[in-house]
């Protein structure tokens, strides 16, 4: 079973995607903004199960609180207003 964790939610596509075509993997999303969520759900169709998770909360901090080895592929899908703002 191949566990991957997301971080930063969006619309929810690449989670579903995984969740369809790859069925021995388990697929974890971390995503600070409650809002987003949301949207994913009523919009996007996103809906959770046992193989689909998604978690509010900041994803460094989720990271460093998940224990060693907890996940096969970490997928960095995540950004700051700085890291836009502070590059025009």
């Amino acid at each position: 079973k191949l566990e991957v964790l997301i971080v930063g939610l969006a619309g929810g596509m690449l989670p579903r995607f995984l969740r369809f075509n790859f069925p021995n993997t388990t697929v974890d999303c971390v995503e600070i903004d409650p809002v987003v969520v949301d949207v994913a759900r009523e919009y996007f169709g996103l809906e959770q199960d046992d193989r689909l998770r998604v978690h509010v909360a900041d994803g460094i901090d989720f990271i460093n609180k998940a224990p060693d080895g907890s996940y096969d592929i970490v997928i960095m899908s995540a950004f700051s207003v700085c890291s836009i703002l502070c590059t025009i």
